[in-house]
């Protein structure tokens, strides 16, 4: 009984720091499709005990040398499995062949911008970073700075933000990003050079 007391303390613990829950999975499986798409349900390989709040997905064919490119969109998820289309691009044909799907499981409190997942990790502490910083704290996450690469994303990311906070009990919030703003040419530009 011991044992099961800890357990939950952990769980509820991860819970109140608002953490949030990344599980990486890949699978191999043979796949045939007469037509340039196809639904399909891929099982998680471990028991869950709530379904995942997103699901982010990408397939290749197994075998490397193949010319096969899929894109993936998830069509729903659920406790035991999500359920996917794949669509061939590169041709606009069927295929015959082993695929293998990777894909991360998110749960917890974030929002989802452009296929990613965005998340405040410290919203109930005053931490002060620099850029710097800010930048090992998320790579220490497998994460990086949020990109904001247009008004949606912006006004989205600014909501969660706004959301997230009580700024009764706080002046202001700062907090960094993976793009930066030249005010001499009024660009912003991301990370990547865009």
């Amino acid at each position: 009984m011991k044992h099961l007391l800890i357990f939950v303390y952990c769980t509820l613990n991860v819970v109140l720091s608002n953490e949030l829950m990344i599980s990486k999975e890949s699978q191999q499986f043979h796949s045939y499709s007469t037509k340039s798409s196809l639904k399909t349900k891929i099982g998680y390989k471990k028991c869950l005990s709530s379904v995942p709040s997103y699901v982010y997905a990408t397939v290749k064919a197994t075998e490397s040398s193949l010319p096969h490119t899929f894109n993936v969109t998830v069509l729903g998820v659920k406790e035991s499995y999500f359920e996917v289309e794949l669509k061939r691009t590169d041709v606009s044909e069927g295929w015959n062949m082993f695929v293998t799907v990777d894909w991360k499981m998110y749960t917890g409190d974030f929002i989802v911008v452009n296929n990613k997942a965005i998340w405040l990790p410290d919203v109930f502490t005053v931490t002060d970073l620099n850029r710097e910083n800010a930048t090992m704290d998320c790579y220490k996450r497998e994460g990086q700075l949020v990109e904001v690469a247009d008004k949606r994303s912006f006004t989205m990311v600014y909501d969660y933000v706004r959301n997230k906070f009580q700024f009764g009990k706080q002046e202001f919030v700062d907090f960094w990003l993976g793009s930066s703003y030249n005010p001499r040419t009024s660009q912003v530009l991301q990370s990547n050079g865009e």
